[in-house]
């Protein structure tokens, strides 16, 4: 059978080991795809709304870079939602919710500078540019948010690594000594207890004639009798 003192330790080590296992529902996961492909068909759907030379439909496309851009402005409200609810679920934010929309924004901007350089819409504009930005911007903020969440995750296993560490296995000889440190302190508390009762219990007999109204150190004569002096 293991020890006491081998099972404390036990107990210990197993609070300070982190769970490795984050239990997300299956909503937040769904919620977290659905602000990554918001991005993506948000991007696919903004050339479409790109100012051609050629083109004099400018209210169809007027309506299209609104609903372009409300598409992705939702994912990104979406994005910042998910990151405010599971702020300790790190794991879940870097594999469902920052590297999937990193992902999104970078093939957001290959589409938005492809479509610029293939269809020739030199020099760009403002919608473009809009486009560029958005997808640049918060590609760097999402890798950036992915590095914070896996920089704390490696710094909270050093730490644990360093808790288990200073935790060293106590001897035999040392489990001994304990051992007899904690019967000595019992058998004191012991005697303490024993010296308070019979403190408690002990009494003091006086002769009967103490005359208790002048004091203890008074001292009253048994009476003589009449025929003492006889």
């Amino acid at each position: 059978m293991d020890s006491p003192q081998y099972q404390e330790l036990g107990l210990v080590s197993q609070e300070q080991q982190p769970i490795d296992h984050e239990t997300v529902r299956a909503t937040w996961k769904f919620l977290a795809g659905l602000s990554s492909n918001l991005t993506l068909v948000g991007f696919l759907v903004m050339p479409l709304a790109f100012e051609d030379a050629k083109d004099d439909s400018l209210g169809d496309k007027t309506g299209t870079a609104v609903a372009a851009l409300a598409l992705i402005g939702n994912a990104y409200l979406l994005s910042l939602i998910l990151f405010c609810a599971q702020y300790r679920k790190r794991t879940y934010l870097i594999h469902s919710v920052f590297l999937p929309c990193l992902l999104s924004n970078l093939l957001g901007l290959l589409n938005v500078v492809l479509n610029i350089l293939c269809r020739k819409l030199l020099p760009v504009g403002r919608l473009e540019t809009v486009g560029m930005v958005l997808a640049s911007i918060f590609a760097v903020v999402y890798a950036l948010c992915a590095l914070w969440a896996y920089g704390n995750d490696i710094a909270d296993e050093i730490r644990v690594d360093e808790a288990d560490r200073t935790i060293i296995p106590l001897t035999e000889e040392e489990m001994q000594r304990q051992q007899l440190l904690r019967l000595l302190q019992e058998n004191q508390s012991k005697k303490k207890s024993s010296s308070k009762v019979m403190q408690k219990t002990f009494r003091v007999k006086v002769p009967e004639h103490i005359n208790p109204g002048k004091g203890w150190d008074s001292f009253m004569p048994p009476p003589r009798e009449s025929s003492y002096y006889s």
